[in-house]
């Protein structure tokens, strides 16, 4: 089982240990070994957790109980004795118990997070479980988009070596310590718009086939009136304040020889600034918009013609990028 783990500004991640007996018998006549839980706890609410694993614990690693007046045959003879009888348990040691998060550095070298070493349970820890934080400083240190793997070590007799632990249920974890870039390509490949809202300036749009077999967008005006200009396409990216992005676009004519002063003016922008682009070319050119410094986490990408007339305002649009630069 896994999940992806995010350690946002301010949140400090907990893990929960718990320990559940169960007196319920079992197939063959055997009781149940106790069942082992870890829990993720984010902000004092449990988000998720493991599915229920029985966790075994060796039999010679306990002291076996004693009533001195048995005999070596273990029989209690109580016509040997007249008083009441004793049970002894001698002291045993306490449980040891191991817990920490093994994964990768940013550097690609191994890192190791421990949480617990060789650490001896307490009375109230063994009743109630464990309830321990994992320093964010720490955390931010494993490679962002790298695996890191939950692992818990338990000892009843005391013992310090963990090559003799029992070992609980791995938690295998997905690590993020940032925002992914962003680089979205809509190439209309698949014959939808990708998300992005068409408005008045791109009513008339169609997907073409292209000679590779992919498709892209035409726009031609088809009726004879002057309001094609307006939003062509937009869409809301989330993006990171103060990171600089980029919004690119293939565009050509469609008639660059007809009625050159009507050819479309498109307007690339974030958040409705940009630069303009007169199209008159034939054959497919890249256009850009500004890099432009996000100043929230949200922007609004959109292409917009400001061209009205119909005749000549004909044009093709492929391969829509959206990107973080610097």
């Amino acid at each position: 089982m896994s999940f992806t783990f995010r350690p946002f500004i301010g949140f400090r991640p907990t893990l929960l240990f718990l320990t559940v007996a169960n007196s319920a018998e079992g197939e063959n006549n055997q009781k149940n070994a106790p069942k082992s839980t870890m829990a993720f706890i984010q902000r004092g609410v449990l988000a998720m957790q493991l599915e229920n694993n029985p966790l075994t614990i060796p039999e010679l690693q306990l002291p076996k109980p004693e009533i001195p007046e048995a005999d070596e045959n273990n029989v209690l003879d109580l016509t040997m004795h007249l008083g009441d009888a004793t049970a002894i348990v001698k002291k045993w040691a306490a449980a040891h118990i191991w817990l920490r998060l093994v994964g990768q550095s940013s550097l690609k070298t191994p890192l190791i997070i421990n949480i617990l070493e060789d650490h001896e349970l307490s009375t109230l820890q063994f009743d109630n479980g464990l309830l321990e934080r994992l320093p964010r400083s720490q955390l931010m240190a494993l490679a962002h988009n790298s695996t890191a793997t939950l692992e818990c070590f338990i000892t009843f007799d005391g013992s310090s070596d963990v090559s003799t632990a029992t070992a609980f249920p791995l938690l295998p974890l997905t690590i993020k310590t940032q925002l992914d870039d962003l680089d979205e390509l809509t190439d209309f490949d698949d014959q939808t718009l990708g998300g992005w809202t068409k408005g008045r300036g791109g009513r008339e749009i169609e997907f073409f086939i292209d000679r590779n077999g992919g498709f892209f967008l035409s726009n031609d005006t088809l009726e004879p009136v002057d309001n094609y200009d307006g939003m062509i396409l937009e869409k809301t990216f989330s993006v990171i304040p103060g990171m600089t992005y980029e919004f690119t676009v293939d565009v050509k004519n469609n008639n660059p020889s007809h009625q050159p002063l009507n050819h479309p003016i498109l307007l690339l922008a974030f958040d409705g600034i940009g630069p303009t682009h007169t199209i008159s070319n034939s054959s497919w050119k890249n256009i850009a918009s500004n890099r432009t410094v996000a100043k929230s986490e949200t922007v609004t990408v959109s292409l917009r013609n400001l061209t009205r007339q119909w005749d000549g305002n004909d044009f093709s649009l492929d391969n829509f990028r959206v990107r973080r630069v610097q």
